[in-house]
């Protein structure tokens, strides 16, 4: 009896050597297209979730909400780069300005639940353009069916299926008027504020003056617990002309390399502020001619860590930079201001116990990630 017939083996190899081109560019750029399919209509569902939760809160005109999703800044030229710096500002600040009398005249609520609908709207942007980005991926890859593009658009879902999650449970947090990861600078100048504290409010923002470990420090955050990043660039800019401070210390989230872990805290020299690049810019300018030595501290956390709901980690280094900040106060030379840099949205001015369990009762709810070992996506399509 023969076991083995290499006629028929080589058949098979041949045959599988001619079929497989054929066959594997076509099963790959239906699985793409069914996974961008998945992720759209997870976005949209997101995106109608919230909608439907706004609606709630609306005093008329339920029709703002679709028309204000497709709002947009066009960023100003650049061919003559002097004073873009000042063309950026005012831009976003009439932005903000317009967005926030938007949703005043739509939503009912106090001051601080308008910011935090303000802020979720933003967000509500930011899911419709991905989606419309994906839909772009997918009406390309099907006009064209190109196998390069099927690979280009299978390394960047991953990151697109993250950054979805993010913004969705990022919604729910500031809805809830939790913190989110960028909240962990002012979190930090909360935790230093005493309620016994002069608070005086500027340009969004809170300022105190104090002494610790005998030396004037001088602690600048955006006004909470409302969602706000605040003008902490026009208020060093005044405590910068009254104080003359000898030393600023910024203190932000920082996005960390693969490897590296949540909630893990490093110092260096300079101006630890994210975003566009405005605060960072003007603050380095004032830094700069009057000579002030600059510390940053930054606490390191996924770019998707950052919008989501405060992970437990993140709250817990919040003690360990206290820790650091006592260290450099007492070695500095006063004045001292120190910045925490991030949105305050659920930080309360001055911090209160309860701030703690409602994160790990908000993170246990909704920021955890659902995957383990196969992607979000691969699971709703029954892969796992």
């Amino acid at each position: 009896m023969v076991l083995f017939q290499p006629e028929i083996f080589w058949i098979l190899i041949f045959l599988f050597a001619f079929i497989y081109p054929l066959i594997y560019p076509r099963v790959l750029i239906a699985y793409t297209l069914s996974r961008i399919s998945v992720l759209t209509s997870f976005i949209s569902s997101s995106i109608n979730e919230i909608k439907n939760e706004l609606k709630k809160k609306m005093k008329k005109n339920q029709k703002f909400l679709d028309e204000i999703l497709e709002y947009f800044v066009i960023q100003p030229t650049s061919l003559d780069p002097f004073g873009i710096v000042k063309k950026f500002e005012h831009l976003i600040d009439k932005s903000e300005e317009r967005l926030k009398k938007f949703v005043k005249d739509k939503f009912e609520g106090e001051e601080e639940e308008i910011l935090n609908t303000k802020s979720v709207i933003s967000i509500l942007i930011e899911l419709n353009f991905l989606k419309k980005v994906l839909e772009h991926y997918a009406e390309t890859l099907k006009k064209y069916k190109n196998l390069q593009l099927a690979f280009l658009f299978q390394m960047v879902l991953p990151m697109y299926e993250k950054i979805s999650q993010a913004f969705y449970k990022g919604a729910i947090a500031i809805s809830k008027n939790s913190p989110i990861g960028d909240g962990i600078g002012p979190l930090v100048i909360s935790k230093m504020i005493d309620k016994k504290d002069k608070i005086k409010e500027i340009d969004d923002c809170i300022l105190v003056i104090k002494k610790i470990k005998g030396k004037k420090v001088i602690l600048i955050r955006a006004k909470g617990p409302g969602s706000r990043i605040g003008k902490i660039n026009k208020v060093f800019e005044k405590v910068l002309k009254i104080y003359k401070p000898k030393k600023l210390v910024t203190i932000d989230a920082a996005r960390k390399l693969e490897g590296e872990k949540t909630g893990s805290i490093a110092r260096g020299t300079g101006v630890a502020i994210g975003g566009i690049g405005i605060e960072k810019f003007q603050i380095e300018e004032f830094a700069t001619k009057y000579n002030i030595d600059l510390d940053a501290i930054v606490i390191k956390m996924g770019e998707e860590e950052a919008i989501k709901p405060m992970n437990p980690e993140i709250f817990k280094a919040s003690n360990k930079v206290i820790e650091m900040l006592m260290e450099i106060i007492e070695e500095s030379e006063d004045p001292i201001v120190i910045i925490g840099v991030g949105n305050s949205a659920g930080v309360p001015n001055v911090y209160e116990d309860e701030l703690e369990r409602k994160i790990k009762e908000i993170w246990e709810k909704f920021g955890k990630d659902e995957e383990e070992k196969k992607s979000f996506i691969d699971k709703l399509l029954g892969m796992d």
